[in-house]
């Protein structure tokens, strides 16, 4: 969603380990409906419900609040 970027290097280095990044870390809530849907067994409407009462969602909730000021 936002780009490639590059960034100087990993945080940390392991002596006997190869680090190497195979995706993009997730969006906020990018696996709700596969953590709380298929591992936990919760309906979509559940879920719905959850992300409706503004418990887990894909915006940050600054976000959501600065939109509805206008």
């Amino acid at each position: 969603v936002a780009g490639t970027h590059y960034y100087p290097g990993f945080p940390f280095r392991l002596s006997k380990s190869e680090v190497e990044v195979r995706r993009a870390a997730p969006t906020l809530g990018q696996h709700n409906g596969y953590v709380l849907g298929e591992l936990l067994g919760l309906s979509t409407d559940r879920i719905g419900e959850l992300e409706t009462q503004g418990i887990i969602g894909t915006i940050p909730q600054e976000t959501e609040r600065a939109r509805s000021l206008g």
